[in-house]
């Protein structure tokens, strides 16, 4: 009847009548462990008040020389009585987490229905605290266990609940679900931050879905155990006045008129807390085909094999011009980790689905199949940190791929980084990772790249195609040193090194390096892939120059494209790239990406002049 509000094991009994008046403690039951019974014809209406372990309330503020203190739970542990008999009001709650809902058995077998803690601890291992402070029961329909009449043999949280069709005068039990209240050494294993994503006007609603895209990387989809409070950091129980759910896997909802504001965080498994990594962005659809956009995981992971972890951990989404999803007022049909993402037209009460990429994060072991050594090229003084990957290829040759498919980050002291945190501009394992706020700390970066570059490989001789007096620079293209030493150079190389001929590293120089990042508008839909440097200049402001000099188109997998066959109409620098389909042919194009080498005059930008000479080489980069 009181779920969560009194310890399984009370060690002390108070009884009083309903007005106020002690009672003497001759009674048929004055115990404990046992409760009050008054079994007189006469017995007036009594109340009854628990004393409890100080560990289930909590630590009071500071520490007294008394004897330990003691609880009340019909004053939700406001206060504490200690021995002496001092008063005691400054109290604090224990931090308490409430579990999901099991229901591991049913009324038609074994003659009764059982959920006791020592079968749901091996059910569902790591879901269920050790130690529960509490237990609920309800039926599976949602109706309070002490309103069904059924007599139970067992519930409490140290043993669980235990409801036996033969105790129940004829009848049977009803089908039951049951959640505890764990403590705060378990609910904080791997705990969220506190969210409070709605105001309580019209009610407050901190449910998981909206979570999910407000707050993107920070929740699991499936968490394990919920604690809510109000913003002032008063515990909330689940019978609580309004409240319609409590539920870690649904969230939070109080829709009485008089809702104070609340926040919720959530108990993740500890899989969710574990090293993780965030994978490239990635958009396979858009929102004028086939009623929508959806970026389903089963899709992904068939059009980018070994890109994706099968077992994602987190999803965010972004309209493809870098716009949070929480900011587009749509609405979602699924925003999950383990089903993807879909946005419907015919759900925008009139409107369409704006365009949407997602990125995700993976667990450890996916991580790690092919990891890169830990990097940690600059440092946050001046305008920020700037690990960017184009730098990192020159200061680190041979030792990441050109193509990662994930990224990592870190302080250098070893805290994880995800996404959201202040000052971080960019964070992605194409570009690397950038904080510009001058409070930045120092980071570091991993990446994971594709099995193919962590595989036995060998290096080639060195190459020298070209010199710095002709066409206004030094270039060593692939395409063109494929083409002057055939044989000599795999056409789909893992890495690059570049060295002066007389041995200095490229990162050594000074020198800026003015080749563009790979740029992929657009995917082989419809007509072919059109890459054309118009809609590139648009796609990606600032990005490449407007006259470039030179142009490197590959597959969105690393293999080279010549300028060959009639399939490739526009191959030029100062057009762009574009691939036509050929039914009749059997020609179907690929996804293709493409670069450019602009002027020098393009990359010189005006810098702050108290700016480094190297942050000037980051910012030709982007």
């Amino acid at each position: 009847m009181y779920p969560g509000e009194i310890c399984p094991i009370p060690i002390g009994i108070e009884a009083q009548t309903v007005s106020g008046q002690p009672a003497s403690n001759v009674f048929q039951v004055y115990d404990p462990l046992q409760g009050f019974v008054c079994v007189n014809g006469a017995c007036p209406d009594y109340r009854v008040r628990f004393t409890c372990p100080a560990s289930f309330c909590g630590t009071s503020m500071y520490i007294l020389i008394y004897s330990p203190s003691l609880c009340y739970t019909n004053l939700f542990c406001l206060y504490c009585k200690f021995a002496v008999f001092f008063l005691f009001y400054f109290f604090l709650y224990s931090s308490e987490c409430v579990t999901r809902w099991f229901d591991s058995d049913n009324p038609n077998t074994n003659g009764g229905d059982s959920e006791l803690l020592t079968t749901l601890l091996g059910l569902y291992p790591g879901y269920i605290c050790p130690n529960p402070l509490g237990i609920e029961a309800q039926t599976t329909s949602g109706l309070s266990a002490s309103q069904t009449g059924n007599v139970f043999q067992v519930y409490n949280p140290t043993i669980g609940f235990s409801c036996v069709n033969a105790n129940q005068g004829g009848g049977f039990c009803a089908d039951y679900k049951v959640r505890f209240t764990c403590p705060e050494d378990w609910c904080s294993n791997c705990g969220t931050p506190w969210f409070d994503r709605d105001n309580p006007q019209g009610g407050d609603y901190e449910t998981l879905p909206l979570i999910l895209i407000a707050y993107p990387l920070q929740v699991c989809a499936q968490p394990i155990a919920i604690e809510v409070t109000t913003i002032t950091g008063t515990p909330v129980l689940p019978t609580g006045s309004g409240i319609t759910v409590y539920d870690p896997l649904q969230g939070f909802v109080c829709v009485n008129g008089a809702c104070p504001d609340y926040r919720v965080r959530f108990t993740c498994p500890a899989s969710f807390c574990g090293t993780k990594c965030v994978t490239r962005w990635f958009d396979s659809d858009n929102p004028n085909t086939n009623g929508g956009d959806s970026e389903l995981l089963t899709t992904l992971l068939g059009l980018y094999p070994g890109y994706i972890c099968p077992n994602p951990l987190g999803i965010e989404a972004q309209t493809t011009s870098g716009l949070s999803a929480s900011q587009t007022g749509n609405v979602f049909q699924v925003y999950n980790p383990t089903i993807g993402f879909s946005c419907v037209n015919a759900n925008q009460g009139g409107g369409i689905c704006a365009d949407y990429k997602v990125r995700f994060t993976c667990p450890e072991d996916w991580c790690s199949k092919c990891r890169t050594p830990w990097f940690d090229r600059d440092d946050p003084s001046g305008v920020g940190d700037y690990e960017t990957l184009p730098l990192i290829l020159i200061a680190y040759p041979l030792q990441v791929c050109a193509q990662p498919i994930a990224i990592e980050v870190t302080t250098i002291t070893g805290t994880p980084v995800l996404p959201n945190g202040s000052g971080i501009t960019v964070y992605d394992p194409l570009q690397g990772f950038v904080c510009v706020n001058g409070a930045c700390p120092d980071y570091r970066v991993r990446f994971t790249c594709p099995a193919s570059f962590c595989g036995t490989k060998c290096v080639t001789r060195w190459f020298d195609s070209d010199n710095p007096n002709t066409n206004g620079g030094d270039s060593e293209l692939l395409t063109t040193l494929l083409g002057l030493y055939p044989g000599y150079i795999c056409p789909n190389p893992l890495g690059i090194e570049a060295q002066t001929t007389s041995g200095l590293s490229a990162s050594q120089t000074g020198n800026v390096f003015q080749v563009t990042p790979w740029f992929d508008q657009e995917d082989p839909t419809g007509p072919g892939d059109n890459e054309k440097l118009p809609l590139i200049l648009i796609a990606y402001p600032l990005q490449v120059c407007a006259q470039p000099i030179a142009i490197e188109v590959t597959t969105i997998t690393g293999t080279p494209v010549l300028p060959s066959g009639n399939q490739f109409p526009v191959y030029d620098p100062l057009q762009g790239f574009e691939c036509e389909n050929e039914p009749q042919s059997g020609w179907i194009c690929q996804d293709y990406k493409v670069r450019y080498k602009c002027p020098q005059s393009f990359c010189n930008i005006s810098v702050l002049s108290n700016v480094s000479s190297e942050v000037k080489n980051i910012t030709v980069n982007y």
